[in-house]
């Protein structure tokens, strides 16, 4: 099996640094790939530079579709930051309303993987969510 992680940003891929939390580069790519099963090959496009989530709106929308697009056949885990969560997930579920692509969105309070939010249950959930899905079609998103 194969998952496509888009990494766009968000507390969960940030570190404590001597300034507070900042981005750190594979944080959220290593947590995933322990997590997942023997045998399960993970394709990574990570932000550059990483969104922050008050930011995103349609034309991020449209990126992320752009992408799920590019990778027809591979189950989904978005990160994504909590501020625009809501409108996000609200938006992508309408564009892929049928669509075989399974899509599972993640964002967490706090910092990364190594705090107790993210551990165990939570972790096996997002992997689990993504590897599921059903057929049809998708709208592009306007604004």
């Amino acid at each position: 099996m194969r998952i496509l992680l888009l990494h766009s940003g968000g507390t969960i891929g940030m570190a404590q640094t001597a300034n507070g939390l900042a981005p750190k580069a594979g944080l959220v790519e290593a947590a995933i790939e322990a997590a997942l099963p023997s045998g399960t090959d993970l394709v990574t496009i990570a932000f550059d530079p990483l969104l922050d989530s008050a930011d995103v709106g349609p034309a991020e929308w449209n990126r992320f579709l752009d992408l799920i697009d590019a990778h027809p056949d591979l189950p989904v885990i978005l990160t994504h930051g909590t501020d625009t969560m809501a409108h996000s997930g609200a938006a992508l579920s309408q564009a892929l309303a049928g669509d075989s692509a399974a899509c599972c969105a993640v964002r967490i309070h706090g910092a990364a993987w190594h705090g107790r939010r993210c551990r165990g249950q939570s972790r096996a959930s997002n992997l689990r969510c993504a590897g599921s899905g059903t057929g049809g079609r998708r709208a592009r998103l306007r604004g």
